[in-house]
């Protein structure tokens, strides 16, 4: 996914701090906890986005939420810095641009499988392992069941894309049997 320039500004100068500190990993949790506590209500969600609610208003209700959650120093910090620039709204976005610094920093790569069926622990971890020797990272990858595929899996993963089902399969055939046939 790729981040616009503000919130990936902001992950930068969160995320340096946090390495400053040596706490990438707990601030990567406090923020998607937020995140989520963002997402999951709706009610939450319109207020945040809502341009016409004040700073001292937003401040109150995260400060609300942030006591709740037992946010670090940091992370209330940049919230409140968020409210006070008036990019709380692009929150989200900085979540993942975090998750993307923190990736890197970690040599984590992650990506999606679409399959057509479920797949097994140990298909899981095998395809983990083939991915992983060919992006030369660590992968973390997330796993669906997509109908519309007949058989076999494609994986996306970074700039990479693993593609192994049977309608490419068939495709692949169908233009060698085409090729033979014109010669």
């Amino acid at each position: 996914m790729r981040v616009s320039e503000v919130p990936l500004r902001y992950a930068r100068a969160l995320f340096e701090l946090a390495k400053e500190i040596d706490t990438i990993d707990l601030i990567k949790q406090e923020i998607f906890a937020l995140r989520e506590m963002f997402e999951a209500d709706a009610e939450i969600a319109r207020f945040v986005q809502n341009s016409n609610v004040s700073p001292t208003q937003l401040s109150q209700v995260m400060s609300a939420a942030m006591q709740s959650a037992k946010a670090s120093s940091l992370t209330k910090d940049f919230i409140f810095f968020l409210i006070k620039k008036n990019r709380l709204y692009c929150f989200s976005a900085v979540v993942e641009a975090f998750q993307s610094l923190a990736d890197n920093l970690q040599n984590v790569r992650r990506g999606s499988v679409y399959s057509a069926v479920d797949l097994s622990e140990s298909e899981k971890k095998n395809l983990e392992n083939i991915v992983g020797k060919v992006t030369q990272r660590t992968v973390l990858l997330d796993y669906k069941k997509e109908e519309s595929l007949v058989g076999g899996l494609v994986a996306k993963v970074g700039g990479y894309s693993f593609d192994d089902s049977i309608s490419t399969h068939l495709t692949s055939l169908k233009e060698q049997l085409n090729k033979r046939s014109i010669h």
